[in-house]
């Protein structure tokens, strides 16, 4: 115990909140974005929380495969336990906010109930969806018809002619299929009008129905970092598997109608057999080099534009000769390195359909000959030029050698950025991204001019240190309860170091990178469930708008179901008002009078979800 602020997951290890109760605020924050680090105040990559300590493979097996026992959110119509998700997925998005808001039947305007028998007819018979929220999956008659597809008017109106025999099978399938697909195209058409485009993206936020189908579809994969494991499709879209371009494009074509779940799947693998397969120790001559592929579909050729050079400098290989020898180089490096003429470099990097391997076995062919080369001169020096010129030459290759050992040997001790707590080498620090390419060969020229000591070398990287963060601390965005630096964005893997520098140049401003669906989730979230819409009494196709607390109140929802409900806004972010479309604390909502003080330890209980709970 160490008395620091720990995350909902460490919590829950050191027994400082009961197991059942966590699981239920951790797969709330899940379904809602990711699962949130309260240190740095925003929700972090499914890999980065395993990094963190915030997440572990036994938690990721619980809510990927989730038993009665552990459903704890209750679906007050149905009478069903459910996950989070579950219940997120019936919810309705409200028009005016974009907040996800469930149905509840008020239990005194409803008096009809189907049959234990037909109800577990509807359960067992099954619809493969080809569009919409349920894309892809295999999904029940039942839980179709308690989905957001039908209000519940409607409903009801379908069971009681299913229940008295007026309504076959075959005929509430057909209607089933058809509502949704009536429901989709008209969400399809009302997005893709230019006119209304740019609005409905800005109030509607249609990319969080996305999040929470891809979100839903889970994945044992069966190779790389995460073999074994069950993420969803979500997940790995975000993971290191695919790039940011890729991912937009995918997300893209998935919006239009143009990919199905399937297909994203199969892409997703495809990048994933890539990056592992062709990932491996390779032998390429002189050269065993760990290549890393660009994550794309196209078989190891290169990208087009701007990916080159990241796809490029991904790729590290292991010299054995030459005057890169016993060094880790980038492809990058060496396309722009005396190998490779002006000429043929141009050429190469206009080819897109040049492979990787190719180049790389091109540069070994020009390192052998330089090598050669090299060693045919020295041979001949033994002849035409002096003993000491000879010794020279050795020398300096002894000198160059020796300088890399003793900079790869010396550590320095970092108390700032995504090096904090580390001692990195002066070696990797002058590889890293503090210093650019020209302040490198700076340095470099000094240190073995023996102009710049090992103690001023440090000197000068630590101040270069301080500065750079300095720049990128300027650089903040918001948080869930205080601003998030872009450095720290790209500790967790949030931002790539290009988006970093695009930032730091102007080239990109903080608003821009905000509202990226790669960034905007991890800063913001998505809708937890809201509130709760109660159909009116006197016009079922109207419903009457409250918040879960006033739902309790009002005898609408037990005390019990409403409490989770609010813990799970607790445990989220922020308390909702969906009259006002307000996001407030627990101690502003008491204020507020959004819940009442008999829930109001509880739910602070919860919020340190978000706050994080104290090392004892």
């Amino acid at each position: 115990y160490t008395g620091d602020k720990i995350s909902l997951f460490q919590a829950m290890k050191k027994d400082l909140i009961v197991k059942d109760h966590g699981i239920r605020l951790l797969e709330a924050q899940i379904a809602t974005g990711g699962i949130i680090d309260p240190v740095y105040s925003h929700r972090i990559p499914v890999e980065v929380a395993y990094k963190r300590g915030y997440f572990d493979e036994e938690m990721n097996q619980i809510l990927s495969d989730p038993t009665d026992d552990t459903k704890g959110f209750f679906d007050p119509s149905t009478k069903e336990n459910l996950t989070y998700l579950e219940l997120l997925k019936r919810c309705i998005k409200d028009p005016d906010t974009g907040l996800y808001m469930l149905e509840v039947l008020d239990k005194k305007a409803f008096h009809f109930q189907i049959d234990r028998q037909r109800q577990a007819s509807l359960e067992s018979k099954t619809i493969n969806v080809t569009q919409g929220h349920f894309q892809g999956q295999t999904v029940s008659l039942w839980k179709l018809l308690h989905s957001q597809y039908f209000h519940e008017e409607q409903r009801k109106d379908l069971l009681k002619k299913y229940q008295t025999g007026t309504l076959t099978d075959e005929e509430l399938t057909t209607f089933i299929i058809t509502i949704i697909k009536e429901k989709e195209d008209k969400n399809i058409s009302v997005n893709m009008d230019p006119a209304m485009k740019d609005t409905e993206v800005k109030q509607h936020h249609p990319g969080e129905n996305i999040q929470i189908t891809l979100q839903s579809n889970i994945i044992t994969v069966p190779v790389g970092e995460f073999k074994g494991l069950k993420l969803s499709v979500w997940d790995l879209l975000n993971s290191k598997y695919i790039s940011e371009n890729r991912r937009k494009e995918i997300l893209e074509k998935y919006k239009a109608g143009h990919l199905h779940v399937e297909e994203i799947i199969r892409i997703i693998m495809s990048s994933i057999e890539e990056v592992e397969g062709k990932g491996g120790t390779q032998q390429h001559g002189v050269i065993g080099s760990e290549v890393m592929e660009p994550t794309s579909t196209t078989a190891g050729f290169l990208q087009p534009e701007d990916q080159i050079q990241e796809a490029l400098n991904s790729i590290n290989t292991d010299v054995t000769t030459g005057e890169y020898e016993g060094q880790k180089v980038s492809v990058w490096k060496f396309l722009n390195s005396k190998f490779i003429p002006e000429g043929k470099r141009k050429d190469l990097l206009s080819d897109h359909k040049v492979k990787v391997e190719e180049i790389t076995q091109m540069i070994n062919n020009r390192i052998i000959k330089e090598d050669e080369k090299w060693s045919s001169n020295i041979a001949e020096s033994h002849i035409n030029e002096t003993k000491s010129s000879d010794i020279q030459e050795r020398d300096q290759r002894y000198t160059d050698e020796q300088m890399q050992t003793t900079l790869q040997s010396t550590t320095i001790d970092v108390n700032m950025g995504k090096l904090q707590g580390q001692k990195p080498s002066i070696w990797y620090i002058l590889h890293s991204e503090y210093i650019s390419e020209e302040k490198r060969r700076e340095l470099f020229a000094k240190y073995k001019e023996g102009a710049l000591s090992v103690q001023e070398m440090i000197k000068i990287l630590t101040t270069i240190i301080a500065q750079t963060e300095d720049r990128w601390s300027k650089l903040q965005f918001r948080g869930l309860r205080r601003k998030v630096t872009a450095s720290e964005l790209l500790s967790s893997e949030i931002i790539d170091q290009s988006t970093l520098t695009e930032l730091t140049q102007g080239r990109k401003t903080v608003e821009e990178v905000t509202q990226l669906e790669s960034v905007k989730r991890y800063l913001e979230g998505t809708s937890c469930i809201a509130g709760i819409l109660l159909p009116s009494k006197g016009d079922q196709s109207k419903r009457t708008k409250m918040s879960i607390y006033e739902a309790m109140l009002k005898g609408i929802l037990r005390p019990g179901t409403a409490l989770v409900l609010l813990e799970a806004q607790a445990a989220t972010g922020f308390m909702i008002d969906p009259l006002k479309n307000k996001k407030l604390s627990v101690d502003e909502a008491l204020a507020a009078e959004l819940i009442g003080s008999q829930v109001h330890e509880k739910l602070l209980s919860a919020e340190r979800g978000v706050t994080g709970y104290r090392d004892p």
